[in-house]
C-alpha cells in the first residue's frame, strides 16, 4: 500500500514536501516490470495539481492498465482500484 509521511515525503514531480491537508495523489505499487520506465513510479505521490499537470499521467496509466501482471487498474484523475492478485 502507498505511503507518505507528511512533512517529510516528496511529491515525485515537483520535489516539494508534501504536508498534512494537502491534496495527494498515491500511485498504486503496480507490478510492473523492471524494464518498463514506469516501474520507477510504482507508489509514487504527487501534489493532486501536479499529478494533473504531469506529462507521463497518461502513459503510466496505460502500462498499468495494459499488464496484465499489475493487479490494477488507473484512471486519469489518480484514483485507481485492486482488480486481482497479480500472477507469480
Amino acid at each position: 500500500m502507498p505511503l507518505w509521511i507528511p512533512g517529510r515525503s516528496v511529491c515525485c514531480d515537483c520535489g516539494q514536501t508534501l504536508h498534512a491537508g494537502d491534496k495527494v495523489i498515491m500511485l498504486p505499487p503496480a507490478w510492473l516490470e523492471a524494464s518498463e520506465p514506469m516501474h520507477n513510479f510504482a507508489g509514487a505521490v504527487f501534489h493532486r495539481e501536479c499529478w494533473e499537470g504531469w506529462p507521463l499521467r497518461e502513459r503510466f496509466a496505460e502500462r498499468v492498465n495494459a499488464s496484465p501482471r499489475t493487479g490494477y487498474r488507473v484512471h486519469a484523475d489518480g484514483r485507481w482500484e485492486f482488480i486481482a492478485q497479480a500472477p507469480a
